[in-house]
């Protein structure tokens, strides 16, 4: 294995045109669903965990049958987070077209080569709990500031459901962000902002600048002020780990790792079961 591996920028044909396309289109499926009614959604929901149901949904309704007492149940935000995650799905779908298969692109300049092997897994593993340090010192310092300046940081919206879910005994809902959080997300997120964005920029800017604009861009879609610091150094550290191995699939697992530890420490010291 090669101490630095690279990203292949080289080989990177999509141009700005086309992560135009992918980011507008991403962002307009989760707008698009966040503004269609709430009873709409949720029949929809009812429809897709009837029994005999077509596509993936139909495998998730046992178990969310069984943390559901009865349809009006349901809760609110549920329809709301499947549209999110299907509009992720469709956009990963859509994204590999265009940037494969519109701009000719080798699978390479995404970062689609092998997965981690096992000594790479423990190296990352071993890389993020060498990040909590940094990552300690920098949440703290950005919450100190925003402070100093009178604003109140406050959890992410998604964790904020998360920890008000572990309250509420919501196995379904828990069920449902837990997998959102360590399944789609990462997969969705790294594809977009390192594999597309950063990949475009990295290839007409140079690493750093490269780094530094899809860090922004990733801290600043998740909408949080809190947050911005934190998720900016996420970033660039994922840009690193991407650049390390040149493979797209070591940030995924990266990513889930962190997403994944955040969910345990909301259930262990916000106030879970």
């Amino acid at each position: 294995m090669k101490r630095f591996a690279g990203i292949g920028a080289d080989q990177i044909r999509w141009n700005g045109i086309d992560v135009l396309f992918i980011f507008s289109l991403h962002y307009s499926l989760q707008f698009l669903f966040q503004i269609v009614p709430l009873s709409l959604g949720r029949s929809l929901l009812l429809h897709l965990l009837e029994p005999g149901s077509p596509g993936l949904v139909s495998v998730l309704t046992f178990w969310i049958e069984k943390g559901l007492e009865s349809p009006d149940s349901i809760p609110p935000v549920l329809p709301l987070y499947f549209g999110g995650v299907a509009a992720g799905v469709l956009t990963l779908e859509l994204a590999l077209v265009v940037v494969l298969q519109f701009s000719e692109s080798p699978p390479a300049a995404l970062g689609w080569r092998s997965f981690p092997a096992w000594k790479t897994v423990l190296a990352i593993l071993l890389m993020f709990m060498a990040f909590q340090a940094p990552l300690f010192l920098i949440t703290y310092g950005w919450d100190w500031l925003l402070v100093r300046f009178g604003h109140q940081p406050e959890l992410q919206e998604q964790v904020q459901i998360f920890k008000e879910a572990l309250e509420g005994r919501d196995l379904a809902l828990l069920g449902v962000l837990a997998a959102g959080a360590v399944l789609v997300a990462p997969l969705v997120e790294e594809l977009l902002f390192r594999g597309i964005l950063y990949g475009f920029l990295r290839k007409r800017l140079g690493m750093a600048w490269g780094g530094a604009l899809s860090s922004l861009a990733f801290s600043g879609v998740h909408t949080n002020l809190a947050a911005l610091a934190p998720i900016f150094a996420l970033g660039w550290l994922l840009c690193l780990i991407y650049e390390w191995r040149g493979s797209l699939f070591d940030a995924i697992l990266f990513h889930a790792v962190f997403n994944s530890a955040t969910l345990l420490w909301t259930a262990f010291w916000c106030g879970g079961p």
